[in-house]
């Protein structure tokens, strides 16, 4: 068995073949249209073969923290921890609009890193609206922006409690009436956000080929 053979078994596909090969659509080394999921990934390995330096070589390197994100958040959905599972959830959305911001910034446009990190410090209304605009110049859609929101509001009133009173011993104090991010699992809607957002990343910026998703 050589690795001149991309059926062989170490070929089978994991992560690391995957993001290669995302990695080679980005760059614009590999057309995926028309293609099934084993010709992107045979003609991606064939890349990598016939490349004249390592793959990594000159190329910026940086951690991603996405899949361990949403494995915690789906990890404390099931141990019924829904707001704990929430912030998980929307930490993951946040980084992966952060990343699609810094690559178009700074490999796509060829602009500088520290102009790309100023772009990720706006709010998330800017950020998912008039900067990704103006940034990726595809919108997202409005029903996902407006998900991604609500999502981000869950995390926000979480974290920046404010005690609300769901039942009052004083009768002149009213009930708290923004509490029903508290009486809701979260997760229908967090999963829905993940994967749209990732259907959007696939369509617009992988040329259609589909990833395995979060």
């Amino acid at each position: 068995m050589t690795q001149n053979n991309p059926d062989a078994a170490w070929f089978s596909p994991s992560a690391i073949v995957y993001d290669i090969a995302e990695m080679h659509i980005l760059d614009g080394l590999l057309d995926p249209r028309g293609k099934s999921d084993r010709e992107v990934l045979r003609e991606s390995h064939e890349l990598l073969l016939s490349a004249e330096k390592p793959v990594f070589e000159g190329t910026d390197v940086s951690v991603s923290h996405e899949n361990t994100l949403i494995e915690e958040a789906r990890r404390l959905a099931a141990r019924n921890k829904p707001m704990l599972s929430a912030v998980m959830y929307a930490t993951w959305v946040e980084h992966r609009l952060n990343w699609i911001l810094m690559y178009t910034t700074y490999e796509v446009k060829k602009q500088g890193y520290e102009e790309a990190r100023e772009l990720v410090r706006v709010n998330l209304n800017e950020k998912t609206g008039r900067l990704w605009h103006e940034v990726v110049g595809i919108e997202l859609p409005r029903d996902l922006k407006d998900r991604i929101r609500s999502l981000a509001k869950i995390r926000n009133d979480f974290v920046h409690y404010k005690w609300p009173l769901w039942v009052s011993r004083d009768s002149s104090v009213p009930e708290d009436r923004d509490t029903a991010w508290l009486r809701e699992d979260p997760r229908p809607l967090a999963e829905s956000v993940v994967r749209d957002l990732h259907s959007w990343y696939c369509t617009h910026m992988l040329g259609g080929w589909v990833r395995p998703g979060p």
